[in-house]
């Protein structure tokens, strides 16, 4: 598990991609109502930066908020979901 912490650190840090930069864009989108449980940052075959989370809210809205937000702000691309 330290191997790939390590690993996708790197990568991370290759795309220039700030931990700190990543999680207040995300504090931004994020609605009140719903908590970011957990995240997995991955770079895809293109070269690109996707982020798989798991999130938590009282009412399934919540989320549907959060996934209109991400989708519409300019700092993060397409959404999906998956239950």
């Amino acid at each position: 598990m330290l191997d790939r912490s390590v690993f996708l650190n790197l990568l991370l840090q290759r795309k220039g991609i700030s931990w700190t930069r990543l999680f207040a864009d995300l504090e931004g989108v994020f609605p009140g109502s719903v908590r970011l449980v957990t995240i997995r940052p991955y770079v895809t075959g293109d070269n690109r930066v996707q982020l798989d989370m798991i999130v938590g809210a009282q009412e399934p809205e919540y989320v549907i908020d959060l996934l209109k937000r991400l989708e519409g702000s300019p700092l993060f691309g397409e959404t999906s979901l998956v239950n």
